[in-house]
């Protein structure tokens, strides 16, 4: 479609200067073109509208429980920061697991002074290593751009809540097999090691620092027994995990702002050293013997 408008105004009304643009606007008319809509061809030559493109709606992950959920324990603080669903978290193409160098316990490797059981967690149920810490990667990285796959360097020590009402052994361990986004390795009491997560998977109780840690619930009631039966495990983990020898321990306040716990990691740790001196014996839990020579 083509318009064209021609001016012509008389140059002793305006002027030899305006008659210039006058006269110019008289040869040169305005042109006012149509636009047509945006075309492609074909192979054949044939011209057709083009379409706009329209684009893709990205993928919304709805993570919900997928199993009913059990009432938190009186005096239990739960700060839950992990899947879910953990199927759902899909690693993306091209994803390379890199495993972990962490070596897994049996009951052979737990003395008999301590009461050691496993109940695997609910959740672990369909999931192999490979999967869940690939998963796990892929939920810690959409949300907060981590690139670090599980291999612990330290360990984190939580209590599992108030020690004037907070639950039983037993209880804790039930309610964290059945409670979604939430996993630990080990719950531990005076002379009791329930195992419920291998070493080699990663355990979701410390939110965006999971991937640098095992985990172990702790009795809040935290008598002597119970600091030597954590120092006991962790003497065991870190004597079958040389990289963590010394390993720092840290507690779930560091990282989110919880009221556990009161966990002294300097006397902790001074229990650890016991057993891997020598001055308390790993098979007995009781002072070493030291045999008197015979004159």
């Amino acid at each position: 479609m083509l318009i064209t408008t021609a001016i012509a105004l008389p140059s002793f009304v305006l002027g030899s200067s305006f008659a210039l643009v006058a006269s110019s606007a008289v040869t040169s008319p305005i042109v006012i073109e149509a636009i047509d809509p945006p075309r492609s061809e074909h192979a054949d030559g044939v011209l057709t509208t083009a379409k706009p493109s329209v684009a893709p709606v990205a993928e919304v992950i709805v993570d919900e429980p997928v199993r009913p959920q059990p009432p938190t324990p009186p005096g239990v603080e739960v700060v839950p920061d992990a899947p879910n669903n953990i199927s759902i978290y899909t690693p993306p193409e091209g994803f390379v697991y890199n495993g972990t160098r962490m070596v897994n316990l049996s009951s052979s490797d737990i003395p008999s002074w301590i009461s050691y059981e496993v109940n695997n967690d609910n959740e672990q149920s369909g999931e192999d290593e490979v999967s869940w810490n690939s998963s796990l990667y892929v939920f810690y990285n959409n949300k907060f751009g981590q690139t670090y796959q599980y291999d612990p360097i330290e360990v984190h020590a939580h209590w599992w809540g108030d020690p004037g009402t907070s639950p039983d052994h037993d209880s804790i361990v039930n309610y964290i097999d059945n409670k979604d986004a939430l996993t630990v390795n080990f719950v531990v009491s005076a002379h009791r090691v329930t195992s419920m997560m291998p070493l080699s998977w990663m355990a979701t109780t410390t939110g965006y620092r999971n991937p640098w840690a095992w985990k172990m619930e702790i009795d809040p009631r935290l008598s002597d027994e119970v600091y030597k039966t954590v120092g006991a495990l962790m003497y065991i983990v870190e004597l079958k995990n040389g990289q963590l020898q010394n390993e720092p321990i840290r507690l779930h306040k560091e990282f989110y702002p919880t009221g556990c716990s009161e966990i002294d990691v300097t006397y902790l740790r001074s229990w650890v050293n016991r057993f891997a001196s020598g001055e308390y014996d790993i098979t007995t839990g009781e002072p070493a013997v030291i045999p008197v020579p015979t004159p």
